[in-house]
């Protein structure tokens, strides 16, 4: 189920969206998810004027995965959009305004591996200044690694449902516990594409063929894995995880 139509989607996906094309909890019958726990408040922790806003879901995983999106209150609630490393929204999303370029794809400042897409430094892993995890909710939440996906992917079930009219993946963990996963779209150039349609959620882990690109989670309806990459100006959504 994870790969169903990806070779027949995707290429009219993401020539729509000029996204990923390379250059160089559920509300359905018999859900019985406590929803309203999930989102449950945790109130000003940590200090410092960080307020978490989502709880901390124990799957069965390697890591615990946050009930909402950053910028989210519930878990229906699509959050904010982000730039891979950026921590703050904007109105365009584009490498003009990327902060870890010279405004071009090939101008990288920072997490760089190869050097005809820029400034190499070896990084390959967000630093906690640049996680917007870490930064909007402090303590120990951070974005995933890529590895992390991966395991979220292969070792939950995952159904595709409505919460609250929102549209997404219902994602039970081995032990039976479950996060929803909104379809919240992607943000690229100065729109927001496919809300309720298909969602974009980043990891820390850069891309290891091209170091424009960062890996993520794609999915839709009928799919979801793991997607080698996206262009790191554009403006996924993120789940934050914690140990």
């Amino acid at each position: 189920m994870k790969k169903l139509f990806i070779y027949s989607w995707l290429p009219m996906l993401f020539a729509a969206m000029a996204t990923f094309s390379f250059t160089a909890c559920g509300g359905s019958d018999g859900d019985d998810t406590d929803y309203a726990a999930l989102a449950a408040m945790q109130g000003a922790l940590g200090g410092g004027g960080i307020t978490v806003t989502g709880e901390a879901i124990d799957l069965g995983l390697s890591v615990k995965w946050a009930s909402c999106n950053v910028g989210a209150t519930q878990p229906w609630e699509y959050g904010g959009y982000y730039a891979w490393g950026e921590t703050e929204e904007k109105s365009d999303y584009s490498w003009i305004t990327y902060k870890y370029c010279n405004g071009t794809s090939s101008s990288m400042t920072k997490y760089c591996t190869d050097s005809s897409c820029g400034t190499v430094d070896y990084k390959t892993t967000l630093e906690p200044g640049d996680d917007v995890a870490t930064v909007k909710w402090g303590g120990n939440w951070r974005m995933p690694t890529a590895a992390e996906i991966d395991e979220l992917t292969d070792n939950c079930t995952w159904q595709w449902t409505t919460l609250n009219d929102v549209n997404g993946w219902r994602v039970t963990g081995p032990n039976g516990n479950s996060i929803f996963l909104p379809a919240a779209g992607c943000r690229d150039g100065q729109e927001v594409y496919y809300q309720g349609s298909y969602g974009c959620y980043w990891s820390s882990s850069l891309f290891s063929s091209y170091s424009n690109y960062a890996y993520c989670l794609f999915f839709y309806y009928g799919y979801y894995d793991r997607y080698n990459s996206g262009r790191r100006c554009i403006g996924p959504t993120v789940r934050p995880v914690c140990p």
